[in-house]
C-alpha cells in the first residue's frame, strides 16, 4: 500500500477511530476503513509507523503473520527494502 508524504488525520467513522492519509478519496477511503478493520480483527490492532507519523494501514515493526501454509513471516523494518 503507498502512503504518499502528506500527513496523517483523525478520522471518526462509525464511532470507531481511523489513522488516514489526509488526502483520500471517497472510494480509498472506503478500501482503507475495509483493510484496516479485517487488520484490526485478523492481525493486530497496533498501528505502524511511516516517515514519522501512526497510520492503521501499516503494520507495526516486528508483526509476525502466519498464513495459510502454516510457515509464519515477520515483517520489520522498511518492506520496500526487501529483495523481490
Amino acid at each position: 500500500m503507498v502512503i504518499n508524504d502528506n500527513c496523517q488525520m483523525e478520522k471518526t467513522i462509525n464511532g470507531v477511530k481511523y489513522y488516514l492519509p489526509s488526502n483520500l478519496t471517497l472510494e480509498q477511503k472506503a478500501i482503507y476503513v475495509h483493510i484496516i478493520d479485517w487488520k484490526r480483527k485478523n492481525i493486530t490492532t497496533e498501528r505502524g509507523m511511516y516517515k514519522g507519523h501512526e497510520y492503521d494501514a501499516i503494520f507495526p515493526n516486528d508483526t509476525t503473520i502466519a498464513y495459510s501454509g502454516g510457515y509464519p513471516f515477520s515483517i520489520s523494518g522498511d518492506i520496500r527494502s526487501v529483495p523481490s
